[in-house]
């Protein structure tokens, strides 16, 4: 049997039909089975695409609003230079002065995130920044 045939015993009739048999006959049930459920897949797939059923794009597409700066342009303009300044103090400037536009529900991150990343702007205490420009060297 190690050579990869079957053996006779595969072949002779255990309980009426031989397994061999059987084995041949449940091959030839799942083929048609599968030929079915293929044609039953196609059929819908082609309905699906018919009726613009089919799966929608994850994100929306959201115009973007204008805006002629970057957020930390923005930020540092809005702030007054040597002046401690709290994050709510930060934001109503930001909108009071009409730099950036956003409809964000993550604004407050955004400008946290810049303000903690920005080398110009110095973290006080807790939500209380100052900013500390560089003085301009005059080229002669």
């Amino acid at each position: 049997m190690s050579n990869g045939t079957v053996g006779k015993e595969a072949s002779q009739p255990a309980t009426g039909e031989g397994f061999f048999q059987t084995y041949q006959s449940l091959l030839r049930q799942k083929e048609r089975i599968d030929k079915d459920l293929l044609k039953l897949q196609s059929k819908f797939f082609k309905a699906i695409s018919r009726e613009g059923i089919a799966p929608k794009s994850k994100a929306a597409y959201v115009p973007r609003l204008q805006n002629t700066k970057i957020l930390a342009e923005a930020v540092r303009e809005c702030m007054v230079p040597g002046v401690e300044m709290t994050m709510q103090d930060i934001l109503k400037s930001l909108t009071k002065k009409d730099l950036y536009h956003t409809d964000s529900k993550y604004f407050y991150t955004m400008v946290n995130n810049k303000l903690n990343r920005d080398p110009l702007v110095k973290k006080v205490s807790r939500g209380v920044f100052v900013y500390k420009p560089r003085k301009m060297e005059v080229a002669l």
